[in-house]
């Protein structure tokens, strides 16, 4: 995944996605980092994750966490309607640093889509990063011995969308 400039993509990721991936195999952010561009998640959806104690968890496995400009802050609470006020964070951050946002959240991908933001889905980016090269055995600690690639539906639950 390259960037306009022909440089590696900034992502930013919504819950539901985080999520699937903290309850499957965690180094996928690393690799991801690694071979597809920084992945970042804003701190008020830290607020929706449980399965994180704290930010410093984000950093220990390849996420960088990003406070929201205040003028995104105010103009996320003022904002009714489908999406939650962490989704608009998601999506008013990538609008104005030109982030990815990584989501698999419908209403979300709409807005996004509405506002002019690049999308993609969890499962791409799982097939973006086989594309990259970013499945190599024994990339991940916990990867099963005798596997030759990682396999995405190893990242997410099988009631994800």
């Amino acid at each position: 995944m390259k960037d306009k400039t022909g440089g590696q993509k900034i992502l930013i990721m919504d819950a539901c996605v985080l999520i699937d991936f903290l309850n499957s195999e965690r180094c996928v952010f690393k690799l991801i980092s690694k071979y597809l561009g920084t992945l970042y998640v804003a701190s008020p959806v830290l607020d929706e994750i449980e399965e994180i104690e704290n930010e410093q968890n984000m950093v220990e496995i390849g996420l960088e966490v990003i406070e929201p400009e205040t003028e995104d802050a105010l103009a996320a609470g003022d904002n009714v309607g489908p999406l939650s006020f962490q989704d608009w964070i998601c999506l008013l951050t990538a609008k104005r640093d030109g982030f990815t946002c990584v989501t698999n959240d419908k209403k979300l991908i709409q807005t996004c889509k509405k506002e002019g933001v690049d999308i993609i889905r969890g499962l791409s980016l799982l097939a973006k990063l086989h594309e990259a090269g970013g499945n190599h055995r024994g990339a991940c600690a916990s990867h099963r011995p005798g596997d030759s690639k990682i396999q995405p539906q190893t990242y997410f639950n099988r009631n994800t969308g």
